[in-house]
Parts: structure tokens; C-alpha cells; sequence
């Protein structure tokens, strides 16, 4: 009986492995100059087992959403509120394990109670010409910008994913409202 796991380290090392397969009793790597048959100690197939599994968590981490922050409903509203409607997505979304928590990836946390001080009429870090968020205007507001994927520098965000095109408008309206403290 045969068990496979199969890993892309090429999504961390975009110029090294493509594909390992970790079959019993020996480890194949499938790429160019690779290693192929058995001859791998079992300390080595723990050690790229665990490797891939360690990655599998990290990379899931930005794009899921993951642990407690499940996301908000993705039904239209036209007047949001920040605390019920606008952090929800924020917090499922945006505030997770190496992006907008703590650590305040372009220097902007999106955690509760946090959130709103560091967006509405704040510069953007990125390209200072623009305010993260504009009341009244959506627009031009950097943090629409970057979910639309407007943005002339970095990633469209959130990294790994987008928002939907209801939640993209949920913040439009909160922002074109003029983007209270509600």
C-alpha cells in the first residue's frame, strides 16, 4: 500500500523543486536535476514532510480567512456600519497571521479597534498622493483601489484571493456615506 503527498515547493522557491512525491518506502523528486529512487533515510522524508505541511498552514493562513474569523454574510448593504458590517470583512479578510494584524503589513492594522484610526483620512503608505480611505469618495480611495486592483504599486489585495464584487461594494457604500465610526 502506497501513500502519496504531493508538494509544490515551487510556490515558495519559484526556481527550485516543482514537484515532490513522497511515496513509501522512498522519496522521488520530479524536476530538473532531481533526485530519483529509493536511498533517502527516513529522517529526510519527515524532515520534507513536515516542511510541506508547515507550508501548506502558512500559505493558508492570508487566503482563507482562517481560525476564528468566519466572514461576514456577502449580501448587499446599502448604509454599512463599521463595527457590524465593514470590520467583519476586515477581520475575515484582512487582519489575519502575517498581513494587517500586529505586524501591520504597510504599516496598517486592520484589527478591532485599531481599524478605523489607522484608514479614514489616513495617508497610504504605499502612494502617499492617495488617503486610504476618502469619505465620500470611494473611488479614489486607496483602499479601493487596492481591492479592485487599481493600484499602480504591490498586489491587489487581499493577497492570495479577492473579496467579492458584494463585499467591494458593501465598502464603497460605507466610504461613499461618508465613512462613519458606527
Amino acid at each position: 500500500m502506497k501513500t502519496r503527498i504531493f508538494c509544490n515547493p515551487g510556490l515558495f522557491f519559484p526556481s527550485g523543486l516543482e514537484l515532490a512525491v513522497l511515496s513509501w518506502p522512498r522519496l522521488t523528486f520530479l524536476s530538473q536535476g532531481a533526485y530519483h529512487g529509493p536511498g533517502v533515510n527516513m529522517k529526510a522524508k519527515s524532515a520534507f514532510a513536515l516542511f510541506c505541511f508547515f507550508m501548506w498552514i502558512f500559505v493558508s493562513a492570508c487566503s482563507s480567512g482562517g481560525g476564528d474569523n468566519q466572514p461576514p454574510p456577502d449580501n448587499p448593504i446599502e448604509d454599512p456600519g463599521f463595527a457590524a458590517d465593514i470590520q467583519a470583512i476586515f477581520s475575515s479578510s484582512c487582519a489575519l497571521s502575517n498581513c494587517h494584524n500586529a505586524s501591520a503589513q504597510g504599516g496598517m492594522v486592520l484589527l478591532a479597534g485599531q481599524a478605523y484610526s489607522q484608514i479614514v483620512n489616513v495617508a497610504s503608505f504605499s502612494e502617499p498622493g492617495f488617503m486610504r480611505v476618502l469619505p465620500g469618495n470611494a473611488n479614489d480611495s486607496y483602499i479601493v483601489i487596492k481591492l479592485e486592483g487599481r493600484q499602480a504599486i504591490g498586489a491587489q489585495m487581499p493577497l492570495g484571493g479577492t473579496l467579492s464584487a458584494t463585499r467591494i461594494q458593501n465598502i464603497k457604500n460605507w466610504i461613499n456615506k461618508g465613512a462613519k465610526n458606527n
